[in-house]
């Protein structure tokens, strides 16, 4: 089930194969993966924040391809008039190859530049809404899944898990452990989730809305549950 399962040893150094029932693993996985069940209301006031924050990361992007333009035609500008600057006999021809090298080594920063802002374009809120529903249904999608797709869950949600004796210790993935670690924050103060400012400036479920997305690749897997 658990690929990557590593034994602590922590008698004397040597593991001790002992014997773990697969039914015993399902259940304690089970658990684990309840702590990251979450209710309607609370994924609809996350999912606020993600589109908030795709707002954000769109606009700012505009902004900063609309400078990127804005630099490229001035420096554009720059050349002709150098060129036709050193035709009139304005500049010397030396002038010029030293400006004209200086201004097209700066356009091809603005190019990759631009090819950055167009390389990390990401839909959070598509992708965020994907990764709440997965952790909404996880446990009940474990509970009900063949042996196959139990360890994709598995895989998908969990890293380094380490076997301590006959109990399991999960380590979750980005941004799964941003979803275990705010519903610890809610359980212990149930009266946050009607805060919606508090969990848009400082709620750790808060940070899906701006880091610890999973990544492209991890897309395609999460929609397949």
């Amino acid at each position: 089930m658990l690929e990557r399962l590593h034994c602590t040893g922590h008698k004397g150094g040597v593991c001790k194969k002992d014997y773990v029932r697969e039914e015993s693993l399902d259940e304690q996985i089970a658990v684990v993966l309840k702590q990251i069940e979450m209710s309607d209301e609370l994924i609809e006031i996350v999912k606020e924040a993600l589109k908030e924050s795709q707002k954000t990361q769109v606009e700012f992007r505009i902004q900063a391809l609309r400078k990127i333009a804005e630099n490229e035609t001035k420096l554009r500008n720059r050349l002709d008039k150098s060129y036709l600057d050193k035709l009139d006999g304005v500049i010397s021809e030396s002038a010029y190859q030293e400006m004209s090298t200086k201004w097209k080594n700066q356009l091809r920063d603005l190019e990759r530049q631009r090819e950055k802002y167009n390389d990390t374009e990401f839909d959070y809120y598509e992708t965020g809404g994907k990764i709440l529903e997965l952790a909404k249904r996880a446990h009940q999608l474990y509970l009900h899944a063949e042996s196959d797709k139990k360890r994709k869950i598995v895989q998908l949600l969990f890293s380094n898990s380490v076997l301590n004796g006959k109990v399991i210790d999960f380590t979750y993935k980005k941004p799964f452990n941003y979803i275990a670690e705010g519903l610890s924050v809610l359980s212990s103060s149930p009266s946050r989730t009607r805060t919606y400012s508090l969990m848009v400036n400082s709620h750790p479920l808060c940070r899906l809305s701006y880091r610890g997305m999973a990544p492209k690749a991890q897309t395609s897997l999460i929609t397949g549950f």
